[in-house]
């Protein structure tokens, strides 16, 4: 079995994830390069100045706080976010109720436009 990406958190009660190879051709259109499910520890924290994909996440559970270049804002159910190359975010759980997380992570010519085409 292949080490996973050092961008996973170690900070995860379980998890479900995926990846395929990290480093496809650019000039693809639109390519999934890893996703899955995250049920985050209640000590679970990142922080980035950028990420090299376009990730879309969606809270299924649990709490914590989101800040995406601008304000910190609370991280509840059925908020979903994105961020990629460029955009600084954080995020940090709720120690007493961790969130669990969908997420899914592409790169490709079309990548960005798509996410400001469906309003994300």
């Amino acid at each position: 079995m292949n080490a996973e990406p050092a961008f996973f958190s170690t900070r995860i009660a379980e998890a479900r994830r995926f990846c395929r190879d990290l480093s496809p051709p650019r000039q693809e259109e639109l390519r999934v390069v890893c996703g899955g499910y995250e049920q985050c520890r209640g000590d679970y924290r990142i922080e980035r100045r950028s990420f090299p994909f376009y990730a879309v996440e969606l809270v299924a559970r649990g709490a914590g706080q989101l800040r995406l270049g601008g304000p910190t804002v609370p991280l509840l159910p059925g908020l979903v976010f994105t961020y990629g190359p460029g955009v600084p975010h954080r995020i940090v759980a709720d120690a007493q109720q961790p969130p669990g997380k969908y997420f899914v992570d592409f790169v490709g010519r079309a990548a960005g436009r798509r996410l400001c085409q469906l309003g994300l």
